[in-house]
């Protein structure tokens, strides 16, 4: 797995399509399991992230409505 293919990470399909293409690296053997590991709570993280900036989005044009 190249570092250099790794697409955009601006929504959570994308997050989950490099969840998907991470795991079948490890499952090859291409990623050691602990990179595998490692590199799937950071994608975690950017996911919780962008939810967490979707919901403040959405509850600020909540607010303005009122």
């Amino acid at each position: 797995m190249k570092a250099d293919r790794v697409g955009k990470l601006d929504t959570a399909r994308d997050i989950r399509k490099e969840l998907a293409r991470l795991y079948r690296a490890g499952r090859k053997g291409d990623v050691p399991a602990g990179d595998c590991s490692k590199l799937a709570s950071v994608l975690g993280l950017v996911l919780k992230s962008l939810e967490v900036n979707e919901l403040t989005q959405r509850i600020e044009r909540l607010e303005g409505k009122q």
